[in-house]
């Protein structure tokens, strides 16, 4: 598993399974990616297609890209972005009903956007934690627990030369 800073958080009710908290892979750096990750998780979970969908984010930001890039008004530099708003164009024209983008404000107690951000918050701690136990299974020793083994061979039993 690569490295990995930060988490998505798709919130769509109290007890659903649709819920998710994941983390993005380390190839996602801004919170733009992970946003644009998000809207993408949410269109691949979200079940009916026959029936509209309002996707709420916090980040006008990612919409505004989302929007323009699928217009094709723009080109996208980064291949990464690039290729979730792809995945993102090709999951909007399987639907067969409309889908509406919301701009929600951040951090003020709305209740849905409050807990997709837990969950985003969530994906991104359990992420650390793999990362962290990846990286201290595969750390190397220190080099003073190991024993010092000289090529010389000395003409004494307990005898070892200065390093």
């Amino acid at each position: 598993m690569g490295r990995c800073f930060g988490g998505l958080g798709v919130y769509w009710g109290n007890n659903d399974p649709r819920n998710l908290s994941e983390p993005c892979g380390a190839e996602i750096v801004s919170s733009d990616g992970a946003e644009l990750m998000a809207i993408l998780r949410a269109l691949q979970v979200c079940g009916d297609p026959t029936s509209s969908l309002r996707i709420e984010s916090d980040s006008m930001h990612s919409i505004l890209v989302l929007l323009i890039a699928i217009r094709g008004r723009f080109t996208i530099i980064d291949p990464v972005i690039r290729d979730i708003l792809k995945r993102i164009k090709f999951q909007l024209n399987l639907r067969q009903a409309k889908v509406y983008f919301a701009k929600v404000p951040a951090h003020n107690g709305i209740p849905g956007n409050e807990a997709a951000d837990k969950l985003a918050k969530i994906g991104s701690t359990t992420c650390m934690r793999r990362f962290e136990r990846e990286y201290y299974k595969n750390s190397y020793k220190n080099p003073y627990d190991i024993p010092y083994k000289s090529p010389y061979k000395s003409p004494y039993k307990n005898f070892y030369p200065l390093r």
